[in-house]
């Protein structure tokens, strides 16, 4: 099925640049759209991801990633809490508890807490949204010296035709910063009165690319995404196939073959939420059951990470992982609402957050 992207947007009040959190800001709400209903369906590869050395290898290398961490903030010597709550048999990935919550300490072995559930999930498909830059740089670290939650991400990408993971494929994230403001789009604080803070049209943070691995997984160490007024907290992802690694750290050619959102759970967020400087924050808080986008998806897909906290306090950080099940048949036209060169960001007057005209959308280019 296909849908018609809409944009929605609502005036909050001043406009605000990205290194004012404390201020009330112009938001413009925004909502990609479901484009179509997969099939196959990632849920096939089951046989696939329950195979002993597929299993022995996604554990080895999330409870890698765990322990270098851990070591990377000083955890590894502290004696992690018993962990004695159990997920609750909810009905349906909403208000499922995406937490390892398996009782474990720092002798704990690694496949008691990386087998088993959350291994096949799908993030749904949807249009890139009106707030996508294209021209980011390859690279790990998404912060820039913000503050926030230290969230570390890993992603793998799995073709849901062969049910084997893709490597060498980019993976491109993009997010908003603790208090919602999103780095990149000029228009997007933009009001009559204001030209706009050319600060945010050459900000970067919480953007980047990554190419998978042998195991068709990309890595982001960033934070935990801030909200705005009408969406969930979530992070935006694109898969590019045949994309090729410039010199100056930038991507170029291939196409898009799977655009979706990420999500986290709801408990997760309230935690969050009560520290600073995501308190700073003044917009409505959207719940994760008040998104529309968020409520389709999960009729068919769970859309959300699976998590472990570092430590036995949020703020010690979050390891999140997620499988994307893509059709690497597929091929998506995309419009940027701004891109970046040599010299800076530039705003695409042509885009969703451009002169206000029907953005034309930019085809695909072939793998070469």
């Amino acid at each position: 099925m296909t849908w018609i992207t809409v944009f929605v947007c609502l005036l909050l009040s001043s406009p605000l640049g990205l290194s004012h959190p404390g201020e009330e800001e112009n938001i413009y709400q925004h909502a990609a759209q479901p484009l179509h209903h997969r099939t196959p369906h990632v849920s096939q590869c089951k046989a696939t991801f329950q195979e002993p050395e597929f299993v022995k290898r996604t554990i080895d290398r999330r409870h890698a990633e765990f322990e270098r961490l851990r070591q990377e903030r000083g955890l590894d010597t502290r004696s992690l809490p018993l962990h004695q709550r159990q997920a609750g048999k909810l009905a349906g990935y909403l208000n499922k508890d995406h937490q390892v919550k398996k009782p474990f300490n720092k002798d704990t072995k690694a496949e008691q807490l990386f087998a088993g559930d959350g291994a096949c999930m799908m993030a749904p498909l949807v249009s890139e949204g009106p707030l996508y830059v294209s021209g980011e740089q390859v690279r790990r670290n998404l912060t820039e010296g913000e503050a926030g939650v230290p969230t570390s991400l890993d992603i793998q990408v799995i073709d849901v035709k062969t049910c084997r993971p893709l490597k060498d494929v980019a993976v491109d994230i993009w997010g908003c910063n603790t208090t919602g403001i999103y780095s990149g789009v000029l228009a997007y604080y933009r009001t009559p009165n204001n030209p706009g803070d050319l600060s945010v049209i050459n900000a970067t943070a919480l953007r980047g690319i990554q190419f998978t691995d042998d195991e068709g997984v990309a890595k982001f160490d960033t934070f935990f995404p801030g909200h705005y007024e009408g969406r969930a907290v979530h992070i935006h992802v694109m898969v590019h196939l045949g994309a090729k690694r410039e010199p100056n750290g930038t991507i170029t050619g291939g196409r898009v073959a799977h655009i979706g959102q990420l999500y986290f759970d709801q408990s997760l967020i309230t935690e969050v939420e009560k520290l600073s400087p995501y308190t700073l924050n003044k917009q409505n808080l959207t719940i994760n059951s008040n998104d529309g986008l968020l409520k389709i998806t999960t009729l068919s897909d769970d859309p959300f990470f699976r998590y472990v906290k570092l430590g036995d306090r949020v703020e010690d950080g979050i390891f999140s992982y997620i499988r994307l099940g893509i059709d690497p048949s597929a091929s998506w036209g995309i419009n940027p609402a701004a891109y970046r060169d040599e010299s800076g960001g530039h705003q695409n007057l042509t885009g969703p957050m451009g002169n206000g005209s029907t953005p034309p959308v930019i085809p695909p280019n072939p793998i070469p």
